[in-house]
């Protein structure tokens, strides 16, 4: 009886895959496989908690493929986990833009549910101070910490129009 197949490629296979490549695709892979393969990695990746390897592989797959879901989803959840959640919510709709796949509205899900409190109190502090000032400006002038947390509430809020949006989009 034949072992079973890795889901994922094993390090040394991707290592010789990336030496291998020439220009967008490896020698022995059609762009299909490439694309299915780079995204497998970026998904495993970031299972292994190694989102900026992750992103980049997620990234190379996006370019091959500008067209096609599954990379976007996959630097989404690369983004997600490296803090960057408004690229996260970013790189969800437009996979959900081409395609409305129920796993892209779970990971669009989880980003809404990451911060379910209202607007941070220091938030509507601080752009009640400086009235005249862009958010960016605005966020400038915010301590780290406070200025993840913000990002995170504007992330969350954003992921929560895009799923009211498609919600109303479903019964319409």
């Amino acid at each position: 009886m034949k072992p079973a197949r890795a889901v994922y490629p094993s390090a040394d296979e991707f290592a010789r895959f990336l030496s291998d490549l020439r220009g967008w695709k490896h020698k022995n892979l059609t762009l299909d496989e490439t694309i299915s393969m780079l995204v497998s990695l970026a998904n495993h990746l970031v299972d292994k908690i190694q989102p900026s390897t992750a992103q980049a592989v997620a990234e190379a797959a996006n370019c091959l493929a500008p067209d096609r879901p599954e990379p976007l989803n996959a630097l989404g959840r690369a983004y997600a986990q490296s803090r960057h959640m408004h690229k996260a919510v970013q790189a969800f709709e437009r996979a959900l833009e081409i395609n409305p796949n129920p796993a892209y509205v779970v990971n669009l899900e989880q980003v809404a549910r990451s911060y379910p409190g209202g607007e941070p109190e220091f938030w509507t502090a601080t752009r009640a101070a400086v009235p005249d000032a862009s958010p960016e400006q605005a966020l400038k002038l915010l301590t780290d910490e406070q200025r993840h947390s913000v990002e995170q509430y504007l992330a969350a809020e954003k992921a929560r129009k895009i799923l009211a949006k498609l919600r109303t989009a479903r019964r319409g």
